[in-house]
């Protein structure tokens, strides 16, 4: 996407969080899981517009290494440091065998802060890793299954900023 595709979803996003009352200061994160299209270009006008209107620039995505979006992000974080350095990132990567479809994630999470960063940041900016996939299978009232994925967040204060 371009640099004006990206403003201009952000400005969906904008109007979307304040119709359901979400106040500036609060992180609203691109889902960038599948980055397929998802260019420098297009991250930069989604931060800058963001920013521009008080909420803090967030990006979910697999961070390692092999992904589109490590290698965009990397490049725009290259070309336009001051904007990239506002993004926080929520990181899909690594996800832990042993959090892979278990019953008891509710109880038990990783000793350690163990998320992947992209090479062009601090982990500082990774403030949630979503260490766990499709943990406490289950089916719907339906019958279609479903299941959560786990995270750690770092700093609550990221979502829940000025909320109450």
């Amino acid at each position: 996407g371009t640099e004006q595709q990206g403003r201009i979803d952000a400005k969906k996003a904008f109007l979307a969080a304040a119709a359901l009352g979400v106040p500036p200061g609060c992180a609203l994160f691109l889902d960038a899981y599948d980055a397929e299209g998802m260019t420098a270009e297009y991250m930069k006008g989604f931060a800058g517009s963001l920013a521009g209107d008080g909420y803090h620039p967030g990006v979910y995505a697999k961070t390692d290494a092999s992904s589109g979006f490590h290698h965009q992000f990397s490049r725009g974080y290259q070309l336009y440091p001051e904007i990239y350095s506002r993004y926080l990132i929520w990181a899909a990567s690594p996800s832990l065998a042993e959090y892979y479809r278990t019953d008891n994630a509710r109880l038990l999470h990783p000793d350690y802060w163990g998320p992947t960063c992209p090479s062009c940041v601090s982990q500082s900016q990774i403030v949630i890793w979503q260490y766990g996939r499709e943990c406490h299978p289950v089916n719907e009232y339906t019958g279609r299954p479903t299941a959560f994925n786990v995270n750690l967040v770092k700093d609550s204060s990221v979502i829940l900023e000025k909320m109450f």
